[in-house]
């Protein structure tokens, strides 16, 4: 179908002198300008949706520059020689054009967060991954737990929510500011159970999944592992046994560590560092037994 030109929106030689001498003063190019634009303003309304993104930039620039020649500053309502545009026929195409950016603005937004989200996601399974390590790491050393203040995890450098930490370790949480405090909310078998250490780690490592290896499950039921060990060797002083399907504290296998920790039976093997850090431990399993059993004499004999 044959366009008529008078309806195509043009620019003015006039006009276009003064755009290109606007924009050289403020320091940008006038390479938008052309001599036609891509539709009429009449069909304005109705292509601007299928306009290109330069096209719509081009024709919004185009309708913007003709309003401040021709209407800004003036009661003018049309701009002659240029197919006779109107007030109205600007400021609506104006208007039209307007709410197409934003709407292109919106969706390029969308996509954008969409794209930011799933690559937050993907960073924050990493972190979470991480941080799981780390916090399994906390629940195998005897000097992260029961009383200690470490460094608070985060993600994005938001600490992470007591609640959430509690959840997904089982362990009692406090955050303040940058620091942490965990401590593990501990079951307690009936006091008078036998102990029995060789059996009970048969136990915790059909429990844990763990017979190919040891692993974060497995080192919960241990207060000391050293690291330069590999194996199940690397892990010493289990102080929990499977029982009804559960993990619970053994109080005999807190007195025979105890008695460990004293040099009973060759005493123990392992880093001053560590055993002042398990004796620590041994100690808060004294006060939660006390509380437990509602016997205050335990540990103090």
């Amino acid at each position: 179908m044959k366009r008529d030109k008078k309806a195509r929106l043009v620019w003015r030689k006039g006009d276009i002198k003064i755009i290109k001498k606007k924009q050289a003063a403020e320091g940008h190019d006038a390479d938008w300008i052309k001599t036609e634009e891509a539709c009429t303003i009449e069909e304005v309304p109705t292509r601007a949706v299928d306009l290109s993104d330069k096209e719509i930039l081009s024709l919004n620039l185009h309708l913007e520059e003709l309003w401040d020649l021709h209407f800004a500053d003036n009661d003018a309502k049309v701009v002659k020689g240029n197919g006779d545009l109107t007030r109205a026929q600007v400021t609506a195409g104006m208007e039209t054009v307007h709410e197409e950016m934003r709407k292109r603005d919106l969706a390029e937004a969308g996509r954008r967060v969409r794209a930011t989200r799933v690559r937050q996601v993907k960073n924050i399974i990493q972190a979470w991954q991480k941080l799981r390590t780390e916090l399994d790491d906390w629940l195998k050393w005897a000097e992260y737990m029961d009383g200690d203040w470490v460094e608070a995890p985060n993600i994005h450098g938001e600490p992470v929510k007591e609640e959430i930490m509690q959840e997904l370790f089982g362990h009692y949480v406090i955050i303040a500011g940058t620091r942490v405090f965990i401590q593990e909310k501990d079951t307690f078998a009936s006091r008078d159970r036998e102990w029995d250490a060789s059996a009970a780690e048969k136990r915790i490592r059909a429990w844990a999944d763990a017979e190919d290896g040891p692993n974060a499950k497995y080192g919960r039921a241990f207060l000391y592992h050293d690291s330069d060990v590999d194996g199940f060797g690397g892990y010493k002083l289990s102080y929990q046994d499977v029982i009804d399907g559960e993990l619970k504290v053994v109080p005999r296998a807190i007195f025979a560590v105890a008695g460990a920790l004293s040099g009973a039976r060759g005493g123990l093997k392992i880093p001053e560092k560590a055993k002042q850090a398990i004796r620590k431990r041994v100690e808060g399993f004294y006060a939660k037994m006390r509380k437990e059993f509602d016997d205050e004499s335990i540990g103090k004999e």
